[in-house]
């Protein structure tokens, strides 16, 4: 991902979920909280790189990975109720946190998979990469 204020963001985030992972159970709700967040910073650094402006709120988010993103966007939702359940309903557990894991690592591998098709196709059109 090209050094975007949204793709360290989504770094910082996943660097808090590591952190909180190391510390204690105890903030599997905050875990999954900051895979969330981080999932939607790569989202809004995919946008900007794509050329779109990134959605303002998350009903903005879903409309968009819904019309734009069709190849996460189950992943994303369940991800998104995920961390809703995290922050506002009821007690989360490990396999809620390794299921939120696995959610965000498809979300990352396929935007990396379109990142690198786009990539391809600017150099086949001559156009910058960077």
């Amino acid at each position: 991902m090209t050094d975007t204020w949204h793709a360290r963001k989504s770094n910082h985030n996943y660097d808090v979920y590591e952190y909180l992972k190391r510390k204690s159970p105890a903030y599997v709700d905050w875990e999954i909280t900051a895979l969330f967040y981080s999932a939607c910073k790569l989202v809004d650094a995919y946008f900007v790189e794509s050329g779109h402006e990134p959605p303002s709120s998350h009903v903005q988010w879903n409309v968009m990975v819904d019309n734009l993103l069709k190849d996460i966007k189950k992943q994303y939702g369940k991800l998104y109720d995920l961390s809703r359940t995290a922050r506002y309903k009821k007690i989360v557990r490990i396999y809620d946190r390794d299921k939120a894991i696995r959610l965000h690592a498809h979300i990352v591998n396929r935007l990396s998979d379109r990142r690198n098709q786009n990539r391809r196709r600017r150099i086949r059109r001559g156009q910058r990469t960077d």
